[in-house]
């Protein structure tokens, strides 16, 4: 049985808010909604950070959707397998199909360059995630630390 993520996305959302709201938790509703629409907008499910973390993005036509799923897809499973410079450009023609960004392509993009050990391409991928509307604060505060330390060629967690 296919579950229709989109769906269970939009149903979780309704819930989450119906429930915030009636605690009385309006300062954290808009945060929620936006996090949880974010998420929403990929067909497929959430866009998932190598490592298996979310991070929001997305949105499109369902033929356009289920091409960049798929293709997200391999590229995950090539990372997966550590086949890092395959998953680097698998992410990276992702990543320049697409009319817009989407953060987790980004980063895994970057995060595969770095794990391949191609640190300036890593570095200016890196550089680019910072640069999109829609990338998490928590995310770009990690980059950050990312860039500083591949630019100071050390080591990074």
């Amino acid at each position: 049985m296919r579950i229709n993520k989109e769906k269970l996305t939009q149903i979780i959302l309704e819930e989450t808010k119906k429930v915030l709201e009636e605690q009385n938790i309006g300062a954290e509703l808009d945060s929620i909604i936006k996090q949880l629409s974010a998420l929403k907008g990929k067909a497929g499910g959430a866009p998932v950070a190598a490592g298996g973390e979310a991070v929001p993005g997305g949105g499109g036509e369902p033929a356009e959707e289920a091409r960049i799923d798929a293709a997200y897809e391999k590229a995950a499973a090539l990372f997966k397998d550590e086949k890092y410079k395959e998953a680097a450009k698998a992410y990276g023609d992702l990543n320049r199909s697409m009319k817009v960004k989407r953060p987790a392509t980004t980063y895994n993009a970057a995060r595969s360059y770095e794990m391949a050990g191609q640190r300036d391409l890593a570095l200016m991928v890196y550089k680019q995630f910072l640069t999109l509307k829609d990338a998490p604060e928590e995310y770009k505060q990690r980059v950050q630390k990312k860039i500083a330390a591949l630019s100071a060629d050390e080591p990074v967690d």
